[in-house]
């Protein structure tokens, strides 16, 4: 099992955690991204892998793949 460490993060929306050497964005059931779980949304990629913790409720998706702009 891999470990979780949270980073700063100065979002209302996302939380920031690493795992296994990768930052992850951490987000809420309630506060999911509108192009998240699918492979395409509109003109841009949506998506498509993540991690979850059904018991807190929350997904981790990589933000390098998927918020490289960020």
């Amino acid at each position: 099992m891999e470990s979780i460490k949270r980073l700063k993060c100065d979002s209302d929306f996302f939380g920031r955690v690493l795992i296994g050497g990768v930052v992850h964005r951490e987000y809420t059931i309630s506060n999911i991204p509108a192009k998240f779980g699918c492979k395409k949304f509109g003109e841009t990629d949506g998506i498509d892998g993540w991690y979850s913790n059904h018991k807190a409720g929350v997904v981790y998706v990589d933000e390098a793949q998927y918020f490289p702009t960020w």
